[in-house]
């Protein structure tokens, strides 16, 4: 089974607060998630206490073969405990143009 560390949001309406989640790459849209690992709230001043993860669980899951969006492996490169290696972070494929059918 694939999966992905990403973030959920689950705030209200202009008032954002997202959740550290983790989720099995094929069913990503139903927002079944497999285990809540942290949370991100963008509104609070001080930058310790915006995140809180919980590393023993987030470093099961990379260990698991856990691949970690962009922004979460962002997020997790600036907590100690955790190191992030670049095989682990989820890269975009290039998009194909259209009349040649070939990457850009």
């Amino acid at each position: 089974m694939s999966v992905i560390i990403r973030m959920k949001r689950v705030g209200v309406k202009k008032k954002p607060h997202y959740r550290i989640v983790a989720v099995d790459a094929r069913k990503r849209d139903t927002g079944k998630v497999l285990e809540i690992l942290g949370q991100y709230d963008p509104r609070k001043s001080v930058n310790s206490e915006k995140i809180t993860v919980n590393k023993e669980r987030v470093i099961h899951w990379l260990s698991c073969g856990a691949v970690p969006s962009g922004t979460v492996s962002s997020f997790l490169s600036k907590i100690d405990g955790i190191s992030i290696k670049k095989k682990w972070i989820k890269k975009k494929l290039p998009k194909k143009s259209k009349k040649t059918g070939k990457d850009k």
